[in-house]
């Protein structure tokens, strides 16, 4: 049976897995499968109906041709039972053939089987899919995807009544939390979540839903809650606050000496769900510009044993700190906030003078470890911890209370050496984070100079308010593969630039913001480089000293103007006024080999991995520049390092499969793909094999197995997405010497490719690499050249050395695929004479080349780079 989900994405997959890709990329097609299997009521469907939604400008002959080619293209990829006539004038899907999850999930809940219904409901009826010719299959889209939210939202309130009656209160909050989600502005879901929060004991948190929905109504109905609703909210409100259950036994941490009770630490969690990588299309990984994140940490609390009196510290000839994230002991939605007084507290013991700080995404990288002090001191390079718990206590209307919980571990011994509260309201933020920084500095002999006692001291902002919206916008940036979060951090920094006029780290973060949403194509609005480059010289005018004001300048200029050299400039004045900073380091290690500085490039990633040592990000960029120069065996050492910081995920094993090509062993490139298998998630892992093109995993039928099940981007993502996905089956089409399938998936290329050209050089010569593809692939010669010819004017060496050498390899490529041997050769010559993922060992491996192999003179280019 063949599967059509709709439900918060879109997919079409045979009975074997399969995907049936080339009706994906035709969606008016796809549009009228699903309104046939969807349109109320279920069953057959008038044609004239059908013509008046997706042809509504063409007159009836037209239009009836046009439905009589689509459903032929439909039963040729579905299969000619796929759908049932009945006469010349009504048309129905076959249920036998075609399983719908929009259908199913309808049918459980006409069954009261509301759990098995909300597993299929995974999202809004096809997000973003819509159809610029057909608006009246729009406005049915949007009334079905309403309807079906809505029935979702019912069937959550109903899961969550029944789970409560039962005595299941944990999963009754989770379903309650959903309903409210689902139903918005739903006074009843809402009261069903206050109620069964109340039940738990979580009255606080009843209460901020409760503050929240009423604001909401003011904000967006101008309207108050119903008397039910506020006689609740009245209840929870003047009820005694109950004892919070403790669901784990909590370790008690008392400061030496003080007369204060001791703080319960809850246990973390033995583990967290994995988080699954983005698909990276290959051509925008190996080509993409440098990506500034908004760095966050998560939390953990370090449980092991310690000392209950302070020790003396002997002297260090190193001081090497690492910050490990603080626990959240307040509610879950406070964990930005947790996040952003680790980051701070890091970033001001960071600017002192002989203290070594290890970078940030290191240190977060022992969320909920088990390892001891002593194996997380070795494998950072640290001689002391510094971890510790935030809790800010919002139950008391007015009086906002933070404690701040730090305590300093020495590695070695695993000794708890100090540990202090501090609490305050929180707009004392500011001065406890001082006072910890001052403390843990004092406590390793720290020497600080008048200066930066001074620097400890400054505040971002003067107003709590502000900083609250620039932690929640920080957080936004940490979260992979969701552009449009982009959007709301510019709305939350706006806001805190509103509050506080002078708040020069929030503008540095808007521009940087803006940024962001314009490279990711949440708004490729070319304003957005103007609104970035005036928060930027905003945030330089309050404060001409603040390093992440020049980081925000060299982002504005290498990815908003692609300007290296002026870039570098600014990171250079970031780099005085933050001399260890590892994101700067690194940063520029990414944008020198644009300008053909390798080697102060790799000894600005060097030192970054210094800084951060398990960062797989750094040690990813490191592998791969050294890889580029040709030095394999340094590579292969910083690879090692890499897929032992992060076993779980693919960038380590794509780069060491590329190392073992670099040296021609196809046989090791697949022992690693085929170790990657064990540990990588399933869908990474299989895109991931597609985003080498394909090749040497082709060669094992279970590999290439996988790589048939990688999904295309959704239809509502960028076209650009799936310019690169299509370009990518092309080449295992090759490989697979399916000449039918390649020529299928170059159609698919011409298709999407038009939709992806922006205007911007550096965006669109991407797409001219794949126009040259998809045309050799269909042996338009002509065509493939004068996109050949596009891509080498619109990034030439000389303004981007790196980026022109990637492109020149894809170029070849189509070049061998076009038959014009002679070009590609001339091209692989200059592609092995420079800086390059291509070696001649590589090149001799590679079946693409099989054409030339009898060529003297593919021979002697191979002689010449041996």
């Amino acid at each position: 049976m063949i599967e059509f989900r709709t439900l918060g994405t879109l997919d079409l997959r045979r009975a074997n897995g399969v995907e049936i890709d080339s009706l994906l990329a035709q969606p008016k097609r796809v549009a009228l499968l699903a309104y046939l299997c969807l349109a109320s009521p279920h069953g057959f469907h008038r044609r004239d109906t059908i013509l008046g939604l997706f042809w509504p400008d063409a007159d009836q002959t037209h239009a009836r041709a046009s439905l009589r080619r689509a459903l032929h293209v439909l039963r040729l990829a579905l299969g000619e039972n796929a759908f049932h006539s009945r006469g010349d004038d009504e048309i129905a899907v076959n249920g036998d053939v075609i399983w719908s999850d929009a259908v199913a999930f309808e049918e459980r809940i006409g069954g009261n089987k509301m759990l098995e219904a909300l597993e299929l409901y995974r999202g809004d009826l096809l997000p973003g899919f819509f159809l610029d010719d057909a608006p009246g299959f729009n406005r049915w889209l949007d009334d079905e995807r309403y309807r079906l939210r809505s029935t979702a939202g019912r069937a959550a309130r109903v899961a969550a009544e029944t789970l409560e009656s039962e005595g299941n209160l944990t999963a009754a909050v989770h379903w309650a939390r959903r309903a409210v989600e689902l139903a918005d502005l739903d006074e009843r879901a809402v009261r069903g979540l206050l109620e069964v929060l109340a039940r738990v004991g979580d009255r606080a948190g009843a209460l901020r839903v409760y503050d929240s929905f009423v604001a909401r109504l003011a904000a967006e109905l101008e309207v108050e809650p119903s008397s039910e609703t506020r006689e609740l909210g009245d209840r929870l409100r003047s009820a005694p606050t109950p004892a919070k259950p403790i669901t784990s036994r909590p370790t008690e941490v008392a400061h030496p000496g003080s007369s204060q009770a001791p703080i319960a630490i809850a246990a973390a969690p033995a583990s967290r769900p994995r988080t699954v990588t983005n698909r990276r299309g290959l051509m925008l990984a190996l080509g993409s510009a440098v990506v500034l994140m908004l760095l966050g940490s998560s939390t953990i609390y370090w449980r092991g044993n310690r000392a209950h009196a302070a020790s003396p510290i002997p002297s260090d000839s190193t001081l090497s700190l690492a910050v490990l994230p603080f626990e959240n002991l307040g509610q879950t939605s406070d964990a930005y906030f947790t996040a952003g007084m680790t980051e701070e507290i890091s970033s001001k013991l960071g600017s002192l003078g002989g203290l070594t700080v290890i970078g940030r995404q290191s240190a977060k990288r022992y969320a909920n470890t088990d390892k001891s002090p002593q194996q997380i001191g070795q494998e950072l390079g640290a001689n002391y911890l510094l971890t510790g718990t935030v809790r800010w206590d919002r139950s008391r209307a007015g009086h906002e209370l933070v404690r701040i919980t730090p305590v300093l571990v020495r590695a070695s011994t695993g000794a708890q050496l100090w540990s202090e509260p501090y609490e305050g309201e929180a707009t004392d933020v500011f001065h406890m984070q001082e006072q910890v920084a001052a403390r843990v500095a004092e406590g390793m002999r720290v020497n600080l100079s008048r200066a930066e006692r001074q620097s400890l001291a400054v505040a971002p902002t003067s107003s709590a308010e502000a900083y609250d919206h620039f932690l929640r916008a920080r957080d936004l940036g940490t979260i992979p593969g969701r552009p449009s979060e982009f959007l709301r951090a510019v709305a939350l920094l706006e806001r805190a630039v509103q509050l506080d006029p002078k708040f020069a780290l929030g503008y540095a973060a808007l521009g940087v913001a803006h940024l962001n949403a314009y490279w990711s194509l949440a708004d490729d609005d070319p304003r957005r480089l103007e609104w970035a480059k005036a928060a930027i010289d905003t945030a330089l005018a309050i404060d001409p000293k603040l390093p992440a004001g020049y980081v925000a300048t060299a982002t504005y200029y290498s990815r908003g103007k692609f300007d290296y050299p002026r870039a570098l400039e600014a990171l250079v004045v970031a780099e005085r006024f933050s001399p260890n900073d590892a994101d700067v380091l690194h940063m520029k290690g990414l944008i020198e080999p644009r300008v053909n500085r390798w080697a102060d490039a790799i000894e600005d990633l060097e030192r970054a991995v210094a800084l951060d040592p398990r960062n797989p990000n750094f040690l990813g960029d490191l592998c791969s520049k050294l890889r580029q120069v040709r030095r394999y065996t340094d590579a292969g050492k910083v690879c090692e390092r890499l897929i032992a910081a992060a076993p779980d995920r693919w960038s380590g094993y794509q780069i060491s499969m590329g190392l073992a090509l670099s040296r021609g062993d196809v046989d090791g490139a697949l022992a690693i793909a085929r170790e990657a298998e064990k540990r990588v998630d399933r869908e990474e892992f299989r895109n991931g094999l597609l985003e080498n093109g394909g090749w040497p995993a082709n060669l094992d039928p279970h590999l290439l197995r996988e790589m048939e099940l990688a999904r295309p981007p959704s239809i509502a993502t960028a076209a650009r997405a799936r310019v690169i996905y299509y370009v990518l089956r092309l080449y295992l089409s090759v490989y697979k010497k399916d000449a039918a399938a390649g020529r299928r998936f170059a159609d698919s290329v011409l298709v999407y490719a038009p939709k992806a050209i922006s205007g911007v050089n550096y965006f669109d010569a991407d797409v001219h690499t794949s126009y040259a593809m998809a045309f050799a692939m269909k042996g338009d010669n002509e065509r493939r050249l004068e996109h050949t010819a596009m891509t080498i004017k619109q990034v030439p060496f000389s303004s981007d050395a790196e980026l022109s050498t990637v492109f020149l390899v894809y170029l070849a490529n189509s070049a061998v695929l076009g038959g014009s041997y002679g070009e590609a050769l001339s091209q692989l010559r200059v592609v092995l004479s420079r800086p390059s993922h291509y070696s001649a060992a590589l090149i001799r491996a590679d079946p693409w080349f099989d054409p030339m192999r009898r060529d003297p003179r593919f021979q002697k280019l191979l002689a010449d780079f041996d």
